[in-house]
């Protein structure tokens, strides 16, 4: 995604203003550990009206607002029949980043090979070779042969995320042995963390113990879980938990595998029990189902399932339509 690229969308015609696609971005609903990424003013404080520049943001904030670009072409600016070849390069590349951060992008490689060169041919016969030349274009060839290779997605955004960890390690630190320092407190802290029973449950564990639901402690909850799963102990339930796939939370659109299908559910409630053979912890998400209705349309029904943690996949952000809701990002 690239300036010149918004540059030319969010000016288009009489769609001129960047405060519309900041008011249709308001209207997404954003999975818990997303919301409040971006301002609401955003795309009318990052995109830069000039030619060859760049956007004023966080790569992070570029991978949220892609798939809102998307939704605008496909609900405003399509109908409008304009900017045909410029809506399809943007999708092009909206799906590449859909599949590189969905479950598997291993399985996929061939694909994003085709996908990769169309969007640069795309790319470079809209904005010209001096455009075409960005490093960044060309890395895109080496995430795709490094998936190849390794078969996993190389990303950086974690190790990002951890400067800010690190630059609170060395609060009131300076000095030669300054590393020093930071590698000691981040190792106390490690170790304390680790012994804790919350955070050595394998792959997934909820922040915090107890039954829930409204705020208030409902010991019917043991009852009614019991039911629903079998060969459980003693239940816990909390509406956030940690995953494979990322901070979970209430009333988060989710998408899940069940059998060979990939589905969508939202959020109600999670639960933790052991299981009585092993004694290893298991752990569920209680989901109000979804049904597709067309091919980018889902809507609510009125049965719950209770999926178990490792068939989670990922969350979605959402926006509402007349049909029900549309996921922002690729569901499969």
């Amino acid at each position: 995604m690239n300036n010149q690229n918004n540059k030319i969308i969010l000016n288009s015609g009489e769609l001129s203003c960047t405060k519309v696609i900041d008011l249709f971005a308001q209207q997404v609903h954003y999975p818990s550990h997303q919301r409040n990424v971006i301002p609401k003013d955003f795309f009318a404080q990052r995109i830069v009206n000039k030619n060859n520049a760049h956007l004023k943001c966080f790569a992070s904030e570029c991978l949220t607002t892609l798939p809102i670009l998307v939704l605008f072409c496909d609900l405003v600016l399509e109908k409008a029949n304009i900017m045909a070849e410029h809506i399809e390069c943007l999708k092009l590349l909206a799906l590449i980043v859909a599949i590189l951060f969905g479950p598997q992008p291993e399985k996929h490689v061939d694909t994003l090979r085709r996908l990769v060169e169309r969007h640069f041919e795309m790319y470079v016969a809209i904005y010209g070779l001096p455009l075409g030349a960005k490093p960044k274009l060309h890395y895109l060839f080496h995430v795709v042969d490094c998936l190849a290779k390794f078969c996993a997605f190389l990303s950086c955004f974690a190790p990002e995320r951890f400067h800010k960890v690190i630059n609170q390690k060395a609060l009131g630190c300076a000095g030669p042995h300054l590393g020093d320092v930071i590698l000691t407190r981040v190792l106390t802290d490690l170790h304390a963390a680790v012994t804790k029973e919350t955070y050595a449950m394998e792959f997934c564990f909820l922040d915090s113990k107890g039954e829930f639901t409204d705020g208030a402690r409902v010991t019917s909850l043991d009852d009614f879980f019991h039911a629903m799963i079998q060969d459980i102990g003693e239940i816990c339930c909390n509406f956030r938990m940690q995953s494979p796939c990322g901070n979970l939370g209430r009333d988060d659109l989710v998408q899940y595998a069940a059998g060979a299908e990939t589905l969508l559910g939202v959020v109600k409630l999670f639960a933790q029990g052991a299981d009585k053979s092993s004694c290893k912890p298991r752990f569920f998400a209680l989901l109000q189902r979804c049904q597709r209705v067309n091919a980018d349309d889902w809507q609510l029904l009125d049965d719950i399932a209770l999926i178990a943690g490792e068939n989670l996949q990922q969350t979605h952000a959402y926006v509402k339509v007349r049909a029900g809701f549309r996921p922002l990002s690729h569901v499969g």
